[in-house]
């Protein structure tokens, strides 16, 4: 709601919520992907790997599968 309240206090068109996810594992909150969804916010969620070794293992996977990581764009 941080995002929200900040959007309109200041009038702007879009506000973006940045989250960086350290749980222990890679998955979405689909609360989270609701509440900014029905609050016309764009959500980034970029989760934090154990190692730069993890996080490149992750990457390679995801390419292998055709996916990308959370909160990567293309």
């Amino acid at each position: 709601m941080q995002a929200v309240d900040y959007r309109r206090q200041i009038s702007a068109g879009v506000a973006y919520l940045c989250c960086f996810d350290a749980r222990f594992h890679d998955e979405e909150q689909d609360q989270v992907l609701a509440l900014a969804d029905s609050n016309d916010v764009r959500l980034r969620r970029y989760f934090m790997y154990e190692s730069p070794r993890a996080y490149r293992d992750a990457v390679l996977a995801a390419q292998r599968a055709g996916n990308l990581l959370s909160g990567q764009v293309d």
